[in-house]
């Protein structure tokens, strides 16, 4: 009985299949005259329904014919689509290889096929998965921009696993043909850089991460506009026209990591970071006294302090400088009195100078009538007197702190007094510069925190000297004292003059921040003066995606 069902089942698909060979022999031989035969063309449709051989060969003809008969698109895509859908793995094989004929003369055809292939690469197959990409990778050749719209409306859709399999496929597969997809067509280019822009109102850290190094490999992102737009792009996912809300964990990562980021493409393709530094300074600074996150604190003025290795413009030193002055004085107290106790003495915060120094160090460059105008001589006088006071807690901190650390020969001991030296070294270097008549900023140092010098692209034009002398302090350099110098006090001192007078005012003891002379060496850490990133890894998205959920570090 089984033999006999067998046998008619064949039969039954014989016959189908030589139905199908003898429409398919019709419409070729009809030739221009092919819409005349739309009852050809609808038996091989309805032959989708047939038997598994008669699936596979009308999917070929569909594919093949459908583009002739465009009033019929709808129902040769559904009849398509329900193949795409069948249960044996054969018949969808076969769909997804011929679907891409389909798109011939058919754009419009292209943008269906390239969000429903977007949704195949669920597919768990290794084979079949393979064969989906191969095809959406010729739907894309063919119709760039209305194939990537196609597969962007699964990216910006509602189901995550689809979504990030889209993704995936944006940022290996078509990144891999980039200069066949790109390279001589600058339209298509554009519209692959809106269409991200578009993801980017709603991604998680990673996703930003992904598709920020997309837009790098770019041709057009390789130009300095490029490198700006692109810039603009991470200030805006950075949220810079909101306040500033420091007690938000998850909107502080947000903004350090977004910082870092644009720090970085700026270094290396001569971009301005000009809405970072402005916000920074007009948002950030009028709290920044009162933060209690170290670790938050030490990031945003470390990328501060890192963006004037950029390009800065004239016109924003000039609207931040007095910003960025009073900031820096806040933290270069004025010298207390003799009769201060040394445990009362005000603290220094030696990374936060160092930062807001050398920032200073760069702005005042572009802005030199900030210290030597007609209006700056107090200004400058009492500047003076606050480097020097600092300067000398720098000295006593360094001997201190030598002192504390010799024995130790611990590896993070040792990172702890190489940042520590490096950094007051750095402090000191950069002070000379502002005691000379006037200020010159010939002085060029190595931020302490840098494990390396960065290579600045296209670095802006500063009105200094051209012999520009750059120091760059050893661990073990004696720093030599700094003397207050004015044109009201320039007579030259003989030997032992002051021998046995007392100082007019007391020199600072070591910090109990950064390092002090009391370190607890078994609680010392690099973090304590590098002031790395120590949040969580959180994630932003929207439309009930949450926060920066967890995730992997950004490089």
């Amino acid at each position: 009985m089984a033999t006999t069902k067998n046998g008619t089942a064949a039969a039954k698909s014989d016959s189908e299949l030589d139905k199908l060979y003898k429409n398919y022999d019709i419409l070729v031989n009809a030739k221009d005259k092919i819409t005349e035969h739309k009852d050809v063309y609808e038996a091989i449709l309805a032959a989708t329904k047939g038997s598994t051989g008669a699936k596979r060969l009308a999917a070929t003809f569909v594919s093949k014919f459908g583009p002739k008969f465009p009033s019929m698109n709808d129902a040769s895509l559904d009849a398509m689509f329900d193949l795409l859908e069948d249960e044996d793995s054969q018949v969808r094989r076969t769909v997804v290889k011929v679907i891409p004929d389909m798109c011939v003369d058919s754009p419009q055809l292209s943008t269906k096929i390239a969000d429903v292939l977007g949704q195949l690469l669920l597919a768990e197959d290794p084979t079949e998965l393979l064969l989906v990409k191969n095809s959406l990778i010729l739907v894309i050749k063919k119709y760039p921009k209305e194939a990537m719209a196609g597969l962007f409306s699964q990216v910006m859709g509602e189901d995550d696993m689809t979504r990030e399999k889209c993704i995936e496929f944006v940022c290996n597969s078509i990144m891999k043909h980039k200069n066949e997809l790109f390279a001589k067509n600058f339209e298509t280019e554009q519209f692959f850089i809106e269409q991200i822009k578009q993801v980017l109102q709603d991604v998680t850290a990673e996703e930003f991460q992904l598709f920020v190094d997309v837009l790098l490999q770019l041709r057009t992102m390789a130009t300095r506009k490029g490198a700006q737009d692109l810039v603009d792009i991470v200030a805006n996912q950075a949220d810079l026209s909101s306040d500033f809300q420091d007690t938000d964990a998850d909107y502080m990562y947000r903004l350090v990591t977004c910082y870092r980021l644009a720090v970085k493409i700026s270094l290396e393709r001569g971009a301005s970071l000009d809405p970072f530094i402005s916000f920074v300074c007009h948002k950030v600074f009028p709290i920044l006294p009162v933060m209690e996150a170290k670790d938050s604190i030490d990031n945003i003025l470390q990328l501060f302090a890192q963006s004037f290795l950029c390009n800065v413009t004239v016109e924003l030193a000039k609207s931040i400088i007095e910003l960025l002055f009073d900031m820096l004085l806040h933290y270069t107290p004025e010298p207390p009195s003799v009769d201060v106790d040394d445990s009362e003495a005000p603290t220094l915060q030696f990374t936060y100078v160092e930062c807001l120094l050398f920032s200073f160090h760069k702005t005042v460059q572009l802005c030199p009538e900030f210290l030597s105008g007609e209006d700056a001589t107090e200004r400058l006088k009492d500047f003076r007197k606050r480097l020097q006071y600092f300067a000398h807690g720098c000295q006593l901190s360094h001997s201190r702190l030598e002192v504390t650390l010799k024995q130790k020969t611990n590896e993070d001991i040792q990172n702890i007094r190489k940042v520590a030296h490096a950094t007051t070294g750095n402090i000191n270097s950069l002070i000379k510069d502002f005691f000379h008549n006037p200020p010159s900023y010939k002085t060029k140092v190595k931020l302490s925190f840098l494990k390396e010098q960065p290579k600045v692209m296209a670095a802006s034009k500063r009105p200094v000297p051209t012999n520009d002398t750059t120091t760059s302090p050893a661990p073990k350099r004696k720093v030599s004292p700094i003397r207050f110098s004015s044109a009201t006090n320039t007579s030259k001192k003989t030997p032992g003059a002051t021998a046995g007078k007392r100082q007019p005012w007391s020199v600072y003891e070591p910090p109990k921040g950064s390092y002090s002379n009391k370190l607890d060496t078994s609680s010392l850490s690099e973090s304590n003066w590098r002031g790395g990133w120590g949040g969580g890894r959180r994630n932003r998205r929207g439309r009930g995606r949450g926060t920066w959920r967890t995730g992997g570090k950004w490089t």
